[in-house]
């Protein structure tokens, strides 16, 4: 434990690197701790850190100085909780039963999940100041969707098509393991259940994505093994969406209650 009222190293504070710190438990600078409102709370309550109080994971001024950046994650998570509802939306245009009725719709629905995910991947770029695995995270996705959009033009139904989309679902396990691990990091002292999940996620999400990948591999050698393992796979990404939903929206709550906002 650092020797801090917030548990907080020197190092790893923003306050102290400006040469902004007002004083901590060690009193380096000049006794100022009564201006902070974290030691003058711990002072009053005779606590030697936050960590010996039970309200710590609901206290405003713990997280202020813990999680600065709750605000900012809170808004940009929300976004993404928004984007995630859009897409599945969007989904729905390049469904087969939609199609059947629908053809037309087959161009403007790609195009639309397309924009979305790079939407997507650009505010994870965005929130990669808060961790760096948001920016590989994102990287990866907008990697992912070029070589979709790319699949798309020679078309569908070729040999090439199959092996972009390969290629592209990896890239997405690699952007899914950084955002849930970004977002697990980020969590780690504001709601201790949701780093569990998040990391607990990537687990259904990988093998999802892996037995997808081996699908699209064996089309061409195993049809029917194949079409069966994309089945599997597809209720597997459906789960994982569907969790991943509900820990975006805790998260942005999360980060909402203990921002003040």
């Amino acid at each position: 434990m650092a020797d801090t009222y917030c548990g907080k190293t020197c190092g790893q504070c923003i306050k102290k690197q400006n040469d902004e710190c007002v004083g901590c438990v060690t009193e380096n600078f000049g006794g100022k701790s009564e201006e902070c409102e974290v030691a003058r709370c711990c002072k009053s309550l005779h606590h030697s850190s936050c960590y010996k109080c039970g309200t710590r994971g609901t206290c405003l001024n713990y997280h202020a100085v813990k999680t600065p950046n709750a605000l900012f994650l809170s808004r940009w998570i929300g976004i993404l909780f928004v984007i995630m509802i859009a897409s599945v939306i969007a989904s729905f245009l390049t469904l087969d039963m939609t199609l059947e009725v629908m053809p037309g719709l087959a161009v403007p629905g790609f195009i639309l999940s397309v924009v979305l995910s790079v939407f997507y991947a650009v505010v994870l770029l965005v929130m990669s100041r808060t961790n760096h695995s948001y920016q590989l995270a994102g990287v990866c996705w907008i990697i992912g969707q070029v070589l979709l959009v790319i699949g798309f033009v020679i078309g569908q139904d070729s040999v090439g098509a199959y092996v972009l989309k390969i290629f592209s679902l990896i890239a997405g396990l690699i952007a899914a393991y950084n955002e849930f691990d970004a977002h697990a990091n980020v969590l780690n002292d504001v709601a201790e259940e949701l780093v569990d999940k998040w990391r607990s996620l990537w687990n259904i999400t990988i093998c999802a994505r892996l037995a997808m990948i081996c699908g699209v591999g064996l089309l061409f050698m195993m049809l029917d093994i194949g079409v069966y393992l994309i089945l599997f796979a597809s209720i597997g990404m459906i789960v994982a969406d569907v969790l991943k939903f509900v820990y975006l929206y805790k998260s942005f709550k999360a980060f909402k209650r203990i921002s003040g906002r």
